[in-house]
C-alpha cells in the first residue's frame, strides 16, 4: 500500500501519511517492544502483590513498570503512527495520530512563511557497528531509534517558528505534497524544495 494519499475536493486538500515502518522493519519493532512490555505486565501484577502485601517494593516496581511501558510504548508508536495533513481556503491542519491518542495543530495560511523538505536529521552512528557488515545489529537497532526520535522531513514555518513533520519520506515522495499544498492555496503558501538531494547522506561525519 502506497504510504501516501492526495485527496482533492473543491473546499478541501488531504493528504494521509502512513507510517512506513512495516515489513522486516515493523516485525522488529514488535518484538523489540515485546521485550519490555511482557516483563512490565510481570512487573505489575508482582507490584501489586507486594502492595497488598505492605511491602515497599511495591512502590520501587512500579516505577519499573513505568519505565517499561514507556520503552514498550515508544516501539510500539510507530506501527500504529500517521499523518493526516488538511488544507482548506483559511488554514492549514496537521493531525498526528499514534499508539497513544492524536495531536492536532492548525496553522493560519496569512501565519504560515513557508513549508520546505528539510531532509532525514543527521543520525549518529552506533559505535559498535561495522563499517562493512552488520553482523551483531547495533546498526539496524540503532535505526529503530532514530525512526522513534524522528520529527520529519517536511519542515513548516508559521510565525517565524518551525515544526516539522512527515517520518521517513524520501525526496521524490515529499515534491508532490508540496506541490498541492503550493497549487491548492493558489500560491499563497511558499515552498522550497532543493533541486537534488542524498538519501544516502545520513550521518553525521567526525
Amino acid at each position: 500500500m502506497d504510504p501516501i494519499e492526495i485527496l482533492a475536493f473543491d473546499h478541501l486538500l488531504r493528504i494521509e501519511i502512513r507510517s512506513s515502518a512495516k515489513g522486516i522493519v515493523g516485525i522488529g519493532m514488535f518484538v523489540r517492544s515485546m521485550y519490555f512490555l511482557v516483563p512490565a505486565l510481570l512487573i505489575l501484577v508482582v507490584s501489586f502483590y507486594a502492595l497488598f502485601s505492605g511491602s515497599p517494593l511495591g512502590v520501587l516496581g512500579l516505577v519499573f513498570f513505568a519505565l517499561f511501558s514507556f520503552a514498550a510504548r515508544n516501539l510500539l508508536s510507530p506501527l500504529f503512527y500517521k499523518e493526516v495533513i488538511e488544507l482548506d481556503k483559511n488554514a492549514l491542519k496537521l493531525t498526528t495520530y499514534s499508539f497513544m491518542g492524536r495531536k492536532t495543530s492548525v496553522y493560519p495560511v496569512a501565519e504560515i512563511n513557508v513549508i520546505k523538505f528539510s531532509g532525514k536529521e543527521r543520525l549518529t552512528k552506533h559505535p559498535l557497528e561495522m563499517e562493512t557488515y552488520d553482523a551483531l545489529g547495533f546498526g539496524a537497532v540503532e535505526r529503530e531509534i532514530q525512526y522513534v526520535i524522528s520529527e520529519g522531513v517536511i519542515e513548516i514555518i508559521a510565525n517565524g517558528v518551525a515544526h516539522r513533520f512527515a517520518k521517513d519520506l524520501g525526496y521524490w515522495d515529499v515534491i508532490p505534497i508540496l506541490e498541492k499544498i503550493h497549487a491548492y492555496s493558489n500560491g499563497k503558501i511558499n515552498i522550497e524544495i532543493p533541486e537534488s538531494y542524498l538519501e544516502e547522506d545520513e550521518y553525521l561525519t567526525t
